[in-house]
C-alpha cells in the first residue's frame, strides 16, 4: 500500500479530541423518495451512460471497483446506499471543473443521516448539471477520515479544478468554538487535528481562484469549524450552518464577482422554519440532554389577514471570509433591482410598488394611553408608491441565528406631499418601515 493509504488507516487508531455529537443532519433517509434521482440519471445515461460511475474506493490499494449500473433506478439506489462511497457523475476527468463532496462513511454516520435522496439530488443537479454551470461534474466521496479525504482529492482533481466544494459530517451544538465535524467515529475535523487541517490546505490547492466551501454539518457556521477553515482558506467564501440542518439545502448564482468586497459568486442556502426560543424558561432535560422552551407567536400577511403561528422561516446559513464572520447569506441572495447588496447608510429608491411594515407600541385602551399597562405591538401594512425613497437603517442578517434577512429602512414622504408642502401631520418621514427580501428587487439601491 502507498504511504498514503497507510496513513489512511493509521488514523482509526486515534482519536483527534473527539467530542460527543448529539445533534444530526437531517438529510435523505430510506423513505425518502429517490424518483427525483432516477430522473436525473436517466437524463444523463441518455446522453451517455459513462458519465455515471459509482463503486467501491480500496485505500489499500488506490484503486476502484465499479458496480454494473444497467438502470437509472438502480443508479439512484446505489447512490442511496451508504455502502457506495465513490460517485462521480458528468465528465470527471482530473482536470475538470468538478464540485466535490466528502461525505462521512458508515463508521461516522452510524444513523444512516448522510443517505442522498430526492433533495440532494436536486442540490447536485443546480450545482453542476444545468446548462448554465461552469462545472461538468459531481464527485461525491465517502470517506473513513480526513485523510482519507485527502488522498481522494490528490488521487482524482488537479490543482485549480473545483469550483464547490462540501465537507460533511455530524457537527456538535457548541456556539464557543469548540464544536466538531465528525468524518468517522474515531477522527473529527478540528483546529487542533494535523490529519484534518491537511485535508483543508490540501482542498485549499484544489479549489478555483473563486471557488466555495459549504459545511454540510449542524452548527458548523457558529462552532468553530467554519472559522478554523476560513482561517485556513482566507481566499474562499465558506458557508455553514447555525442550527441542525435538512433536505432543504440550496446552491444559488449571485451577481457578485467572488471577491471580498462583493460576495461570493454563489451561495448555499437553506430556508427553512425555526421555532423561536423562550428565554424566561432556561433549559430542561429530555432523555439526558438540555433543551429548550419554545414560543407561540401571530403572522400578519400584507392584507392584514392574521393568524397563529409557531415558527419563523428564516435563512439558516451564515458566510465566512478572511476568518471574519460575514452574517447571512441572505445579503446575497437578495440583491437589488440594479444588482447591489442592501447595506446599512445605503440610499433605496422604489422602482415597483409593494407593502412594507410599519411597526410600533400601541395601546388597548386608547382612551387613556399613558396607562403602559396594556401595551402591545402595532403592525401597519403599508402600499409603496413608485419613486418612494429612503435610506437603510438595519438588516437582519446578523445574530448568528436563523434571519429573515429583512431591511428596516426609512422611507421619506411621498413626492406629492412634498409639493403640497405638508407632511400630513403624521411625521416628515413614513419612519422605518419592514422591508420583506422578496422585495429588494423592486428597489434601486445606491451606496
Amino acid at each position: 500500500a502507498s504511504m498514503a493509504s497507510m496513513a489512511v488507516w493509521a488514523s482509526h487508531a486515534k482519536v483527534a479530541g473527539a467530542a460527543a455529537v448529539k445533534e444530526t443532519v437531517n438529510l435523505g433517509s430510506w423513505s425518502d423518495s429517490i424518483e427525483g434521482c432516477t430522473q436525473m440519471f436517466q437524463a444523463i445515461m441518455d446522453e451517455d451512460v459513462r458519465k455515471v460511475k459509482l463503486g467501491d474506493f480500496n485505500f489499500h490499494r488506490d484503486e476502484v471497483t465499479l458496480d454494473e449500473v444497467d438502470s437509472a433506478q438502480a443508479a439512484a439506489e446505489a447512490l442511496r446506499d451508504p455502502k457506495t462511497d465513490f460517485v462521480q457523475i458528468g465528465r470527471c476527468g482530473p482536470q475538470d471543473r468538478s464540485v466535490v463532496w466528502l461525505y462521512p462513511d458508515k463508521s461516522g454516520d452510524d444513523t444512516s443521516a448522510f443517505l442522498l435522496a430526492d433533495g440532494e439530488c436536486k442540490r447536485i443537479e443546480t450545482q453542476a448539471l444545468d446548462k448554465n454551470s461552469k462545472a461538468s461534474c459531481v464527485a461525491v466521496y465517502r470517506v473513513p477520515s480526513p485523510a482519507a479525504g485527502t488522498l481522494l482529492l490528490n488521487h482524482f482533481h488537479l490543482p485549480g479544478s473545483i469550483s464547490h466544494a462540501v465537507l460533511g459530517g455530524h457537527g456538535s451544538d457548541n456556539a464557543w468554538n469548540h464544536g466538531v465535524l465528525q468524518m468517522s467515529d474515531e477522527v473529527n475535523l478540528g483546529e487542533d487535528d494535523l490529519e484534518s487541517t491537511t485535508l483543508v490546505d490540501t482542498l485549499g490547492t484544489k479549489l478555483t481562484p473563486h471557488g466555495t466551501v459549504f459545511l454540510d454539518s449542524c452548527f458548523a457556521g457558529i462552532n468553530g469549524v467554519a472559522q478554523m477553515v476560513s482561517k485556513r482558506l482566507p481566499q474562499h467564501w465558506v458557508m455553514g450552518g447555525v442550527v441542525s440542518l435538512t433536505s432543504l439545502i440550496r446552491v444559488q448564482p449571485t451577481p457578485f464577482d467572488g471577491s471580498a468586497q462583493s460576495g461570493p459568486t454563489q451561495v448555499t442556502s437553506e430556508l427553512a422554519p425555526d421555532s423561536v426560543i423562550d428565554p424566561s424558561k432556561g433549559v430542561h432535560l429530555k432523555d439526558g440532554y438540555p433543551e429548550a422552551s419554545f414560543l407561540e407567536g401571530v403572522a400578519l400577511q400584507g392584507d392584514g389577514t392574521v393568524e397563529k403561528v409557531d415558527r419563523l422561516v428564516g435563512e439558516r446559513i451564515i458566510a465566512w471570509f478572511g476568518g471574519m464572520n460575514r452574517g447571512s447569506v441572505t445579503q446575497w441572495l437578495y440583491p437589488s433591482k440594479n444588482k447591489q447588496v442592501l447595506k446599512i447608510g445605503c440610499k433605496v429608491e422604489v422602482i415597483e410598488p409593494f407593502h412594507a411594515f410599519r411597526m410600533g407600541s400601541t395601546d388597548f385602551d386608547m382612551d387613556e394611553p399613558e396607562s403602559m399597562d396594556d401595551q402591545g405591538l402595532g403592525i401597519f401594512s403599508q402600499l409603496l408608491p413608485k419613486g418612494l425613497e429612503g435610506s437603510v437603517l438595519f438588516l437582519h442578517n446578523v445574530g448568528n441565528a436563523p434571519t429573515s434577512g429583512n431591511a428596516l429602512i426609512n422611507y421619506g414622504l411621498p413626492r406629492e406631499f412634498k409639493a403640497a408642502g405638508i407632511t400630513g401631520g403624521a411625521g416628515q418621514t413614513l419612519g422605518p418601515l419592514l422591508t420583506l427580501t422578496q422585495d429588494f428587487g423592486k428597489l434601486k439601491v445606491h451606496c
